[in-house]
């Protein structure tokens, strides 16, 4: 499995897999990593709820 993060254009500004990732140490010097790390950690409390919520046919927002 492979995580990418893009920007507001669509380019792939990082992204980390099981052998390799991709960032720009530009990234760690103007903040944008900082901005990568809270949409990373804002993806991952979704994918928490969402495990949490009851499969059914008839799949609503929980």
């Amino acid at each position: 499995m492979q995580v990418r993060v893009l920007d507001e254009s669509g380019e792939v500004i990082w992204s980390q897999g099981k052998k390799s990732g991709m960032t720009f140490l530009s990234h760690r010097e103007d903040g944008t990593i900082d901005k990568i790390i809270a949409a990373l950690e804002s993806a991952l409390a979704e994918a928490r709820n969402e495990s949490l919520c009851p499969i059914s046919e008839l799949s609503a927002p929980c």
